[in-house]
């Protein structure tokens, strides 16, 4: 956790479930990803029951790590530590390959140092 950002709980996120206005948890970090609804690509009845909630799981099922890499751009802080699960592990950066084809369509990434 970053000095200064924000902790939230489960409860503050549950408010923020419509396309309009939503949060997730991924890995025990808060998320806005409004902007990621209105982008065509989401089924909004599929989506729209995980919104608010944590959606590590069908995050990382159906994702790609490009996608991880824009998810980490919509961070707004974390989930309090008592409400976390044991189970967290942080998203993997994008590679160099993947940054560059994230790039290629307008999109900044920052590919992991060495």
């Amino acid at each position: 956790m970053a000095e200064g950002e924000r902790v939230y709980t489960r409860e503050e996120v549950a408010r923020h479930a419509t396309m309009d206005d939503a949060w997730a948890i991924v890995d025990g970090v808060v998320y806005d990803i409004t902007p990621c609804m209105n982008n065509g690509r989401h089924n909004a009845h599929m989506v729209s029951r995980d919104l608010g909630r944590d959606i590590t799981a069908i995050f990382k099922q159906i994702h790609s790590r490009n996608a991880r890499n824009l998810l980490l751009q919509r961070r707004i802080g974390v989930l309090d530590r008592s409400q976390q699960s044991l189970s967290s592990q942080p998203l993997a950066p994008a590679t160099a390959t993947e940054a560059k084809k994230t790039a290629s369509i307008g999109l900044r990434v920052t590919p992991p140092q060495p």
